[in-house]
């Protein structure tokens, strides 16, 4: 078989996600070159994957390339041209969402970003792979859209062992915070809530750099951190079984006053089917109506701590059955699925 020649191109050093996006290109016949900001998500990187500076991203690549697999919203501005020139020059070009850029407090600034990115979208991408169904009321109509969920790695799945939870002795609960430390306010109500009730908060994950800026936020705001709260640091995708098998509940409560955080589902979701962990989340998010439809965890007020307290007061001691069979067939056909669209844009 000809092999083809792909270009990943994105706004930071890939992800567990678009590591995965690449070892697929691979598989379907493609030659992948990666072009990134390399000042940005260095704690994704992967030694063994050659990552060249978006710098040396030139509009001449286009005449060898088959595919052009670009994720991240501030990739279109910097690369504009270049986008610009591949949809001009009618190469197969696929758009992969993983997040909206919609971030900020104030709604007005947010309508306007939400505006130009939707417009964006529109005048350069038809066919766009989201992460959440949630972003399709904010993105244009009329396209070749694509759920492909940020589901664990297949390899986790054949190292799990159904009976690894650890049970502890007495009523002290363990909850898990597992991924990059983001969202500061609320990772202080977690820590506080814990060293109120004498229950335990573990963070796995860094970098070094967020881990001391919240010890330093809980010294201004006088939380005294004792041995209640630990942090992990950083861990791998084979640290996973042993995270989860020691946690009681996965803590994914983030700013829901941000757009993003209504609508997106991070991939703890999804960890928590996989290793049968009830999860909480913050409420009026997308993110919530799943999790309580499910029965596999519990939403609690992400912007006032006393709303938080009681939240969690009246739903820590609840029973939640959680089952990982669907996710497993999900995490089955993953690989298939995203092959067999990539494949079908062909035949369009």
């Amino acid at each position: 078989m000809t092999r083809k020649n792909a270009l990943i191109v994105c706004d930071h050093s890939l992800d567990p996600r678009l590591q995965k996006r690449k070892d697929w290109l691979v598989e379907l016949g493609y030659d992948v070159d990666v072009y990134v900001d390399l000042s940005r998500g260095g704690h994704f990187k992967d030694r063994n994957l050659l990552e060249k500076p978006l710098t040396d991203l030139k509009v001449k690549l286009l005449d060898t390339s088959d595919l052009v697999y670009i994720s991240g919203a501030k990739v279109i501005i910097s690369c504009f041209l270049f986008m610009l020139m591949a949809r001009l020059k009618g190469k197969k070009v696929i758009y992969e969402i993983p997040d909206l850029p919609l971030r900020s407090r104030y709604n007005f600034k947010n309508k306007i970003i939400a505006f130009v990115f939707r417009r964006l979208v529109g005048a350069l991408f038809s066919n766009i792979v989201v992460t959440s169904n949630g972003f399709l009321p904010h993105l244009p109509a009329g396209k070749n859209y694509f759920l492909c969920e940020n589901l664990p790695s297949v390899n986790i799945v054949k190292n799990i062992n159904s009976s690894n939870k650890v049970k502890r002795a007495g009523s002290e609960l363990n909850f898990g915070f597992v991924g990059a430390l983001r969202y500061e306010e609320q990772m202080l109500m977690l820590i506080k809530y814990c060293l109120e009730t004498k229950n335990r908060a573990t963070f796995f994950g860094g970098p070094t750099t967020a881990i001391n800026s919240l010890l330093e936020k809980c010294t201004q705001r006088g939380i005294a951190v004792n041995d209640l709260v630990k942090f992990e640091g950083d861990f791998t995708h084979a640290d996973l079984c042993g995270i989860y098998s020691n946690i009681d509940f996965v803590y994914s409560v983030y700013d829901s006053s941000q757009p993003n955080v209504k609508l997106a589902l991070p991939n703890k979701l999804y960890e928590a089917f996989l290793f049968e962990t009830p999860i909480i989340v913050s409420k009026k998010t997308y993110l919530a109506e799943i999790v309580e439809s499910e029965k596999i965890g519990f939403s609690v007020d992400s912007q006032d701590y006393n709303l938080f307290k009681s939240g969690m007061d009246a739903n820590i001691k609840k029973s939640f059955l959680v089952s990982s069979d669907n996710i497993k067939i999900k995490i089955a056909n993953h690989k298939e699925n995203f092959i067999g669209w990539v494949t079908s844009l062909d035949k369009m």
